[in-house]
C-alpha cells in the first residue's frame, strides 16, 4: 500500500481539521442541542398536562372566559335554577296598562277622601299595552314603574310631568280593569299614565 492510499485510509485526523472548519456541531455542541430539545418537549408537555389534561386542543383561556360569563348569566338571571325565560316572567307577571285620564272627567272624591285630603277623582278603563296580559282585577299589585309616554314638545312634555307628578302623589287603586285614582288637585292636561301592576297568571 503506498503513502496516499495510507492517508486516505487514516481516520486520525492528519490534517487536524476542526468541527468548525467543516460547519458541523461539537460534540458539546451537540449535546447542548439535544438536552434544549428535551427540555422544549418536556415543557410542551407540561403544558399540556395542566392546560389541556384531556387532549380537547382547547384554548383554555377563552373556555374559561365563556364558563365564567355562562355562570354570571345564570347568577343574576336564574339564581333558583328555575331555567325559565326571566322576560316572559316578567312580561307575565308585570305587565303594563295605559289609563287615559280626562280633563274634564276628575269629579269631586266622596266626604272619607276629601277628610283625608283628597278633593278630585276618577275611574279609568285600563287597557293593556300587549293583549295576552291578563285582566286587572282588585288584587293586582302595582309596582313601583309608572310613566307617561313622551311626546319630544319640551313644553308639553313639561306639562304631562306636572300631571304625573299629581297622581303620583296621590292615591290609586285597582278594580275590575281600572283604576281609580284620589288626587289633591286636579291635573292641567289630559295624561296618558302607563301602570305596572303584578297580576296572577
Amino acid at each position: 500500500m503506498n503513502y496516499i492510499d495510507q492517508h486516505k485510509n487514516s481516520k486520525e485526523n492528519p490534517h487536524t481539521v476542526t468541527a468548525a472548519q467543516t460547519g458541523a456541531y461539537t460534540k458539546e455542541e451537540t449535546n447542548e442541542a439535544i438536552n434544549q430539545k428535551i427540555v422544549e418537549i418536556g415543557g410542551g408537555d407540561m403544558q399540556q398536562a395542566v392546560y389541556d389534561p384531556t387532549g380537547q386542543r382547547k384554548d383554555i383561556f377563552a373556555e374559561i372566559a365563556n364558563q365564567i360569563s355562562k355562570a354570571m348569566l345564570v347568577a343574576v338571571y336564574d339564581p333558583t335554577s328555575q331555567k325559565k325565560d326571566i322576560f316572559a316572567v316578567i312580561s307575565a307577571n308585570a305587565p303594563m296598562y295605559t289609563a287615559l285620564y280626562r280633563l274634564d272627567d276628575w269629579t269631586d272624591a266622596d266626604e272619607d277622601a276629601k277628610s283625608k285630603g283628597y278633593a278630585y277623582q276618577q275611574t279609568v278603563t285600563l287597557t293593556p299595552n300587549d293583549p295576552k296580559s291578563p285582566t286587572v282585577t282588585t288584587g293586582s299589585k302595582f309596582l313601583p314603574q309608572m310613566g307617561t309616554p313622551k311626546t319630544g314638545v319640551a313644553e308639553t312634555d313639561g306639562i304631562l310631568k306636572e300631571a304625573l307628578n299629581i297622581i303620583a302623589d296621590g292615591v290609586t287603586s285597582t278594580g275590575a280593569g281600572t283604576v281609580t285614582t284620589l288626587v289633591r288637585e286636579k291635573p292641567t292636561t289630559d295624561i296618558p299614565v302607563v301602570w305596572t301592576l303584578r297580576t296572577e297568571v
